[in-house]
C-alpha cells in the first residue's frame, strides 16, 4: 500500500463541492441540539420538495452519540506501515523459534526478508507466506477502522458495514421520520427522508475544526454536526431506508468527487435509473442543498453515468434473494 493509493480515495471526496453547489436551495429552517447527561435532543426543521415545511425532534442517547463520534478517524499510512512492519517481524520471530534461518531487514519504512542456509524455494515459500499473513493482519487493521480495501488498491468507508451497524442505532430517528409519513406512498416517503438529508449543511468534512478531518462522518456525527458531505449523507440516507425496508436492493454510486444512491423499485417516465446486475435502480441525490425529489439527480451527475465514469457498491446482501 502506498501514500499515493490512499490519497486517490481522499481525493475523490476533497471535490463534491462543485455538484453540492446545483441549485443551492436554503433549505434547513432550524437545527438545535440540547445535550444532556444521558440524551441528546435533535430538533429539525426544513422544507421538503413539496415546499411545505416540516420538522422532526428525536433523542438519541449521549453515550452512544460520543462512541460514534471518535469510532471513525483519518488512516495514518505511516501507523499502517509502523503495523505491517509489527506484524511482519512477529511472524518472522514465530518462525525463528521454530528454526527457520530467516530475517527483518528494515530500510526506511519498508523491510526485506532474508534468509542463510535456505534453499530458494524454501525461502520464496517462506516470503510468500509471511506476506499473505502480514496483508490479512493489515486487511484486519483496516476493518477494525471501518475501512476497507477498493480493488486492493486504496482505502475507503465501509459503507455497507457502516450503513448496517447503524440502522439500529438510528431508530429513534426513523421512528420519528415514520411518524411524519404514516399513509404515505412509498415515493412520498423516500421524498421526505431524502429532503431531510438534503436540507442538513454541506461540508466536505475535512477541515479538523468542524470535523475529524477524514472527509466522512458517521450517521450519528452527522446528525450531531449538522453537517455532511455526499458519501456521508448517502450512507445515512441508506441506513434509515434499511430500517424502513428492511430487504430493499440498493446502491451508492460513485463518480469523480461525487455519491448519490439508487434503489429498486418499479421506476416512471422520467426517473434517472442505473441497470446494475440485472436490477434496475432509481437513482437520487441525498448530498443537496437543492432539494430533488426521488429519480432525479444532477447534471454533471448524469453525464458522467453516459461516460460510464461511475464505480458501484452494492448493498445487495439486503435483497430478497438473499
Amino acid at each position: 500500500m502506498t501514500l499515493l493509493r490512499f490519497a486517490l480515495i481522499l481525493l475523490c471526496f476533497s471535490a463534491p463541492y462543485a455538484y453540492a453547489q446545483e441549485g443551492i436551495n436554503r433549505a434547513q429552517l432550524h437545527f438545535s441540539m440540547e445535550e444532556g447527561n444521558n440524551e441528546n435532543t435533535y430538533h429539525f426543521q426544513w422544507i421538503d420538495n413539496t415546499f411545505e415545511p416540516k420538522k422532526v425532534s428525536f433523542k438519541l442517547d449521549a453515550g452512544l452519540v460520543r462512541d460514534s463520534i471518535d469510532e471513525f478517524k483519518p488512516i495514518d499510512e505511516n501507523e499502517v506501515m509502523n503495523f505491517r512492519m509489527g506484524a511482519a517481524k512477529a511472524f518472522v520471530a514465530q518462525r525463528q523459534k521454530q528454526g527457520i534461518p530467516i530475517w527483518i531487514e528494515v530500510q526506511g519504512n519498508q523491510y526485506r526478508l532474508r534468509g542463510r542456509g535456505i534453499a530458494q524455494k524454501d525461502f520464496d515459500r517462506e516470503s510468500a507466506t509471511i506476506k499473505d499473513l502480514v496483508d490479512k493482519a493489515e486487511y484486519a487493521f483496516i476493518e477494525n477502522r471501518h475501512y476497507e480495501f477498493y480493488n486492493n488498491d486504496f482505502y475507503t468507508p465501509a459503507y455497507t458495514k457502516i450503513a448496517d451497524d447503524y440502522r439500529d442505532k438510528l431508530e429513534p430517528l426513523s421512528d420519528a421520520l415514520i411518524g411524519k409519513t404514516i399513509g404515505m406512498e412509498f415515493r412520498e416517503r423516500v421524498n421526505l427522508v431524502l429532503s431531510f438529508f438534503q436540507s442538513i449543511p454541506y461540508d466536505t468534512l475535512q477541515n479538523r475544526k468542524n470535523s475529524n478531518g477524514s472527509g466522512f462522518a458517521t450517521p450519528i456525527e452527522l446528525l450531531h454536526q449538522n453537517r455532511g458531505d455526499c458519501d456521508t449523507k448517502s450512507t445515512a440516507f441508506a441506513s434509515i431506508m434499511r430500517t424502513m425496508y428492511y430487504r430493499i436492493p440498493m446502491i451508492m454510486v460513485f463518480i469523480p468527487g461525487h455519491a448519490f444512491v439508487g434503489l429498486e423499485t418499479p421506476p416512471q417516465p422520467g426517473d434517472e435509473t442505473l441497470d446494475y446486475k440485472g436490477r434496475t435502480y432509481i437513482l437520487s441525490e441525498p448530498v443537496g442543498p437543492s432539494i430533488r425529489p426521488f429519480g432525479s439527480i444532477g447534471p454533471d451527475s448524469a453525464a458522467k453515468l453516459r461516460e460510464h465514469d461511475y464505480r458501484v457498491v452494492s448493498f445487495e446482501h439486503w435483497s430478497l434473494d438473499k
